[in-house]
């Protein structure tokens, strides 16, 4: 699936990156006080107090701010991923990058309203489901690169596939846990991380 997002202009001075910047805070206060299907680009406009073109410069469509807002969340749990698994080099580590990895996740995920109101907007919304899933290939990418670094004598195929499985089942868990009471949100994210480590055949290390 493919989903084309008209992007705007790219803001380079100070003064326009301040204008983005009050933008997305501003479309971030209307999401949270209503939900994700009402943000409008001319209340949003009026709201910040801004001339509605300068809206459409930067963000052609309201679909152009969600997409800005989704990689934005994302970005900050990929940086965090990349810096823990390029730390990883053995099965020892693997598997605690994996058990933290996915409780890291959960808490980062339940203490982000705007992350939780864009996600339960993602089944009336063909572009978050779409950037959920490339999020989830991009996770079992680098997953796989550290899984291929310190279980060398795996199947590349079969690793792949695990990967892909542990990503989107992960995704899964942890939008359910964040809608669980706090101590039964953490037990589901936990054993879901021990379940991926079961699925690597590394559960001696449990």
């Amino acid at each position: 699936m493919s989903v084309e997002v008209v992007e705007g202009r790219k803001p380079r001075q100070k003064r326009a990156i301040e204008r983005v910047a009050l933008i997305l805070d501003t479309a971030v206060e209307m999401i949270l006080e209503t939900d994700i299907n009402a943000l409008k680009l001319n209340e949003l406009a009026d709201r910040a107090n801004i001339p509605v073109g300068s809206v459409y410069q930067y963000f052609p469509s309201r679909t152009a701010i969600i997409k800005r807002l989704m990689d934005d969340e994302f970005e900050r749990i990929r940086e965090i991923s990349r810096q823990r698994y390029t730390l990883v080099t053995n099965e020892e580590e693997f598997v605690h990058c994996l058990l933290d990895g996915i409780n890291d996740v959960y808490k980062m995920t339940s203490a982000n309203p705007v992350l939780l109101e864009l996600w339960a907007g993602s089944q009336a919304d063909a572009l978050i489901r779409h950037l959920h899933d490339e999020d989830n290939v991009y996770h079992a990418n680098l997953l796989l690169e550290t899984a291929l670094r310190v279980l060398p004598d795996a199947s590349e195929d079969e690793l792949k596939n695990q990967c892909l499985l542990c990503s989107v089942l992960v995704d899964s868990v942890v939008r359910l846990a964040t809608k669980m009471d706090a101590k039964e949100g953490k037990a589901l994210a936990n054993e879901c991380a021990r379940m991926a480590v079961r699925e690597f055949g590394l559960s001696h290390y449990l």
